[in-house]
C-alpha cells in the first residue's frame, strides 16, 4: 500500500504542467478569477474600463503598444518600453496574461492579437485571448465592477527579446522562398484602395490573398474553428515547404492571421510582417503588383 501511495505521489509530481491555451472563453475565466497568478488585461479605453470590467482586471493604453522604428508607424517597441508597459499594468514574468478586448468586431480581436504577439516576442510564456472578449463574458452574466485600475505596478524585467522580425529588405532577397499572404481587404489587395497617400496601390508582387477578417465568425470578435480556418488555407495556391508571411498595412490586422495559424493551429513556420506595406509601398526600389489599373 505505501509502494503505491509513493508511486502516485512520483507520478503527480512527474506530470508536466498544463499547457496555457492560447485561446479561452468565458467559461475558463471564470472558474479562474481568483486565480492569482491569472492577470486579466483590459485593453478598451481607460474611461470604458472605469464604467464596467471584468472583476479584479488590469487596464493598458492599446496606442502605447505601437511606436515609430526606422521611419515606419507602428512598429514593435523597443525593450525598454515594453517593460514600462508591462510594469504599469502588474505584471510579472510569471502571470498567465488573459487580455480581454470588447468582442465587437475582427479589427477589435486583432488588436488582443498584436499585443499576444508582442508578448511572444518579449518571451513572456502564459498568454491567452479571451474569445468573444468582454461582451461574452458579460452576456453569461458574470461579475463585473467598476472604477479605476487598482492593480498596483510591478518591475517586469525582459531577458532576451525574440529574433523573429523580418523586414522589407529579407523578403525581396528571398521572396520566391515564402508564401506571401495579403491579409488586408480585397480591395486593398487588388490596388483599388490606397493604403496611404505616399504609398502606392497594391500588394507585395506574388502575394496570395486571404482577409483577415474571414478568421473570425461573420466579422465578430470571436474566432473560426481550426477546420473552417483550414478550409480557407485550402483556397491557396501555397507551397507547404516554404515559410508563410503574413502582412497587412500596419501589422494589426496581420496579427489576428498570425495567432490563428501559428498559435491555434500551430503552424511554427508563420511570420508576421510587423513593417507590412506601410513599409513596403512607399519604398518604389522595391516591387508592387496592382492587379487592377485604378489611377490614385
Amino acid at each position: 500500500m505505501r509502494k503505491s501511495a509513493l508511486f502516485l505521489i512520483f507520478v503527480v509530481f512527474a506530470l508536466p504542467a498544463l499547457a496555457v491555451e492560447p485561446l479561452v472563453d468565458h467559461r475558463w475565466l471564470a472558474q479562474n478569477l481568483n486565480n492569482k497568478d491569472v492577470l486579466i488585461v483590459d485593453l478598451r479605453p481607460a474611461n470604458i474600463f472605469e464604467y464596467a470590467h471584468i472583476k479584479g482586471s488590469t487596464n493598458t493604453d492599446l496606442n502605447l503598444w505601437r511606436t515609430k522604428s526606422n521611419g515606419v508607424e507602428s512598429m514593435l517597441p523597443p525593450k525598454t518600453h515594453l517593460e514600462m508597459l508591462l510594469s504599469k499594468m502588474g505584471a510579472t514574468p510569471e502571470h498567465h496574461i488573459v487580455l480581454v478586448g470588447s468582442g465587437d468586431s475582427a479589427g477589435d480581436l486583432a488588436s488582443a492579437a498584436r499585443i499576444y504577439w508582442t508578448l511572444e516576442q518579449v518571451g513572456h510564456a502564459k498568454k491567452s485571448i479571451l474569445d468573444g472578449g468582454i461582451i461574452s463574458y458579460a452576456q453569461a452574466r458574470l461579475p463585473l465592477e467598476r472604477g479605476p485600475n487598482a492593480i498596483k505596478p510591478t518591475d517586469y524585467k525582459i531577458f532576451r527579446m525574440r529574433n523573429d522580425q523580418i523586414d522589407a529588405n529579407q523578403i525581396q532577397q528571398k521572396r520566391d522562398q515564402f508564401n506571401l499572404i495579403d491579409v488586408r481587404s480585397k480591395a486593398e489587395y487588388l490596388g483599388i484602395y490606397q493604403g496611404a497617400p505616399d504609398e502606392r496601390a497594391g500588394t507585395i508582387s506574388g502575394s496570395h490573398s486571404l482577409p483577415y477578417d474571414w478568421f473570425s465568425k461573420n466579422g465578430g470578435g470571436s474566432f473560426i474553428s481550426k477546420t473552417n480556418a483550414q478550409v480557407l488555407l485550402d483556397t491557396l495556391d501555397i507551397d507547404p515547404a516554404k515559410p508563410k508571411v503574413v502582412f497587412c498595412h500596419t501589422g494589426n490586422r496581420a496579427s489576428l492571421s498570425w495567432f490563428m495559424l501559428h498559435e491555434i493551429m500551430g503552424m511554427q513556420d508563420v511570420i508576421m510582417y510587423d513593417g507590412s506595406t506601410r513599409e513596403w509601398a512607399k519604398r518604389n526600389d522595391l516591387p508592387i503588383e496592382q492587379k487592377l489599373p485604378i489611377k490614385h
